[in-house]
């Protein structure tokens, strides 16, 4: 594992300055350890593409697990579930309507979804939010580790007021099923949301099921981004694929960044190693949602904000040089530098703040966007340099879309490292299975 962070190190660097940085790739040794980590199943397969900011790629490799996917092969323009990479996608869509100032960030989500406004808290017999006694992120684990002392749980009505900064930030209280605690996970697997017929359908689900803890409370990995592509709906009587469509691959000049497949496109199918070898799920196995995983149907009218896009890894790295270059072609609008800013500044949302997730690629873009503004000389030396520091204290910048089929060993963190990536480089890896927690 050290290896493969050395040689992504070496790919995704950081440079503080104006300058176009150069830099010589190791293909050879960095095919050698893509393919280890797959042919020792730890992926069911790996492809990795890095692109300049003009589009042209660098470099581009796949590594397939043969046991896994006898007959896959996979490129730049192979369709993967992207899973919770798509929440960038939903954050960066609310920030341009929070720029256009229809929504604000200090907004309750009741002015949107007036079926929250008597949402229960989850608590213990001793009256603690639930969410202490398990882990809301990698970066804390829970404050009290008897999880037997969770259950029977109680419910009580919330006492704060849910602000629509708390769903950007996963301080809202939704969660996933994997909490570990028995008695809260089972709530939301028998209810299925991913299964729900559209957003309203959705929306009951969750006025149904309790927070993990009070709104503001603590930090809790979850829903909580499926939420806000919810309110992004209702602010603007859109669905989140029409906002997609409009606000991002349209103006840009991209296709293959979607919630629907279509009847000629098919999906990798997804896998698991949960029983030491590579196989395809059983039905409940797939459970961080429910029993199900995002349908992708041409027909459906739900669209999961927190994890059900599919993409391309190339339509991928367009929609991320939409932050290198502030809109990837001359013509397009995309997001406007405001937004792009306001997504990653700590004193709008506070999840840079220490609160970064490896499952999501805020990191690598807000090193990205704020140095890129240095090439498009709309920035002071002081703003570029205080962006630098920020990127080093921020730490986590590399765009990974993790796998479900990938197989855990002793000692190996559970996620990718977070690493630094160049401003004039998109780095799109990706596995697409499903990582059995």
């Amino acid at each position: 594992m050290k290896q493969l962070y050395k040689a992504l190190f070496i790919l995704c660097i950081v440079f503080f300055s104006c300058s176009k940085p150069s830099f010589q790739l190791d293909t050879y040794t960095l095919d050698n350890i893509i393919n280890k980590y797959v042919s020792e199943d730890y992926y069911p397969f790996l492809h990795v593409l890095i692109d300049d900011k003009d589009g042209h790629t660098i470099y581009d490799y796949s590594s397939v697990n043969k046991n896994a996917h006898p007959e896959l092969k996979v490129d730049k323009n192979t369709l993967m579930r992207i899973w919770s990479m798509s929440k960038i996608v939903t954050i960066s869509i609310v920030m341009d309507l929070v720029e256009e100032k229809l929504i604000s960030l200090d907004d309750a989500v009741t002015d949107y979804i007036p079926e929250f406004k008597s949402l229960d808290v989850a608590k213990s017999p001793d009256g603690r939010s639930l969410s202490v006694f398990t882990s809301g992120s990698i970066f804390e684990g829970p404050i009290e580790n008897n999880v037997d002392l969770a259950c029977p749980m109680e419910l009580k009505k919330s006492d704060s007021i849910m602000l629509v900064r708390h769903l950007v930030d996963h301080t809202a209280g939704f969660y996933y099923a994997n909490t570990g605690i028995e008695c809260l996970d089972k709530l939301i697997i028998d209810e299925d949301p991913v299964m729900a017929d559209n957003s309203d359908s959705l929306i009951n689900i969750l006025s149904r099921l309790p927070l993990i803890h009070h709104p503001g409370e603590r930090y809790h990995y979850g829903l909580n981004t499926t939420v806000l592509g919810l309110v992004a709906e209702r602010a603007t009587n859109m669905s989140l694929e029409e906002l997609v469509e409009n606000r991002i691959t349209r103006p840009s000049g991209f296709d293959g960044l979607k919630f629907k497949v279509n009847d000629n496109e098919k999906l990798i199918p997804a896998m698991t190693y949960k029983d030491g070898y590579f196989r395809k799920p059983n039905k409940g196995e797939m459970d961080i949602s429910g029993n199900n995983v995002p349908r992708y149907d041409k027909n459906q009218q739900l669209y999961i904000g927190g994890g059900g896009l599919v993409s391309t890894s190339k339509a991928y790295a367009n929609y991320l040089r939409i932050w290198l270059n502030n809109g990837p072609a001359p013509n397009s609008r995309a997001f406007s530098v405001i937004c792009l800013r306001a997504v990653f500044r700590c004193g709008g949302v506070p999840f840079l703040c220490g609160k970064l997730d490896s499952m999501q690629p805020i990191g690598f873009i807000a090193a990205s966007i704020e140095l890129a503004t240095c090439a498009s000389g709309d920035e002071s030396a002081e703003r570029v340099a205080a962006a630098s520091a920020h990127v080093k204290r921020s730490e986590s910048h590399l765009a990974v879309a993790e796998s479900s089929g990938s197989r855990r060993r002793a000692g190996r963190p559970r996620f990718w490292p977070r690493l630094t990536s160049p401003p004039s480089t998109t780095t799109s890896t990706a596995t697409d299975s499903y990582t059995h927690l």
